[in-house]
């Protein structure tokens, strides 16, 4: 990893595709295991404490400080309000991680759609999060907004993050799945429309393989 490159950079230099992208999300998750599991906080989180190498390993520094705390979008709300944090510090950390796994995914800054950043410490105070562009896999997407949640007890731990990646199928794109849930509403009504039911289903999980595949 010495050869590793800084986080912000590698993403701008490599074109990366999903299975890459979860190897980069799974890494840093148990990189933050490593520092949670010697009872260490970051309290700072943000990509400049991760360095890529070229087979997309990622590693997560503790000893950096450069920018550490330069990028609003990255701190957790306690941190913003800067009043002391109740209970366990490292909850903060997992709000960052769940922006940071955003810029993984979307190769965007959270909240790139804010022009005037000056009110944004504010505005993520008071409940703000950042869009979802595109459609994703419903539990990867339902982990990062848990990691978003304003109360940080109501966090994830980041061993039930470690699990998550463990089990590729929440996360991977399943084109034909079609949920138990969807299932139940064809069995409900008529023909003509429990073809438009699957056909709008099917169309979806293409969707999630066409924006991230092609």
């Amino acid at each position: 990893m010495e050869n590793g490159k800084g986080f912000e950079q590698y993403l701008e230099e490599n074109s990366l595709g999903w299975s890459q992208k979860c190897k980069i999300m799974e890494g840093i998750v148990n990189g933050l295991k490593n520092i949670h599991e010697k009872n260490l906080c970051l309290r700072y989180f943000n990509p400049q404490k991760i360095l890529i190498d070229e087979f997309n390993n990622a590693k997560v520094c503790i000893f950096t400080n450069f920018g550490q705390e330069s990028n609003v979008v990255y701190l957790a709300p306690e941190i913003l309000l800067d009043k002391g944090i109740e209970g366990d510090a490292r909850a903060s950390d997992i709000y960052s991680i769940g922006m940071i796994l955003y810029k993984i995914i979307f190769e965007k800054e959270p909240f790139f759609n804010i022009r005037n950043k000056s009110q944004l410490g504010k505005k993520i105070i008071n409940g703000d999060r950042p869009p979802f562009i595109r459609d994703i896999p419903p539990l990867l997407k339902e982990l990062i907004t848990k990691c978003w949640n304003g109360i940080p007890s109501n966090r994830p731990i980041i061993n039930e993050l470690v699990d998550f990646f463990l089990n590729p199928k929440r996360y991977e794109f399943i084109v034909g799945n079609i949920s138990d849930e969807i299932k139940q509403m064809v069995k409900q009504v008529s023909p003509e429309q429990s073809s438009n039911i699957l056909e709008q289903a099917t169309s979806r999980t293409l969707n999630y393989c066409m924006n991230f595949f092609f």
